[in-house]
């Protein structure tokens, strides 16, 4: 819990600057994400390989000046990650299904070349564990708060980098990562990251 609470007071910061907004504008944007989660077991830090997976939302820009916006957004995000074991004869491929909620400030110059910063709050719908050896056997992840499932709530930092063509056409690219262990094994640490590329439109 003492994790999750700077998360949140970063995120509902802004809101005394929204109030102040002098202009407003709309984002829509998809694209794809490549996730992979760490594994911490017996002080051994273990990374899985990436997913490749989708990645979209929706955000508003408030300008609080020439150059500088409050951006709220919400978004679809699949993490997870490939885990290969047995000397990566067996592949295991993990998908788990989050909305999501960043809040970022953002600069942009010219109102073409934007970077941002900021943290994000999210809440996970859905996951499954998938064998790709020969079975193909499917495990749905359970989200809890006991032992054998993993914590629904994930919030971490948020960094971000676009252009903006003159038809309001943008491209980006994020790095987020958690900043907290979603597993409810204390011997055990669990973290998600990913790497978003997105198209999107401004209006």
């Amino acid at each position: 819990m003492k994790q999750k609470i700077p998360i949140m007071i970063l995120c509902f910061s802004g809101i005394p600057f929204l109030l102040n907004a002098q202009k407003i504008n709309y984002e829509l944007s998809a694209g794809i994400s490549s996730a992979f989660y760490c594994i911490d077991e017996e002080d051994k830090c273990e990374t899985s390989d990436s997913k490749t997976g989708f990645a979209g939302g929706f955000a508003i820009n408030f300008k609080t000046g020439r150059h500088w916006a409050i951006q709220p957004g919400l978004s679809y995000v699949q993490k997870g990650g490939i885990e290969k074991q047995n000397e990566g004869v067996a592949n295991y491929s993990t998908t788990l299904n989050y909305v999501e909620l960043p809040v970022n400030m953002m600069y942009s110059k010219r109102d073409r070349f934007f970077l941002g910063f900021g943290s994000f709050a999210a809440y996970a719908l859905s996951g499954k564990i998938k064998a790709k050896s020969g079975t193909n056997d499917e495990v749905k992840i359970k989200f809890g708060n006991d032992v054998g499932e993993l914590k629904p709530f994930d919030a971490g930092i948020n960094m971000l980098v676009g252009y903006r063509l003159p038809c309001k056409v943008f491209f980006s690219l994020n790095i987020a990562t958690s900043v907290n262990n979603i597993s409810n094994d204390d011997l055990h640490y669990f973290s998600n990251a990913y790497l978003g590329i997105k198209m999107g439109y401004s209006f």
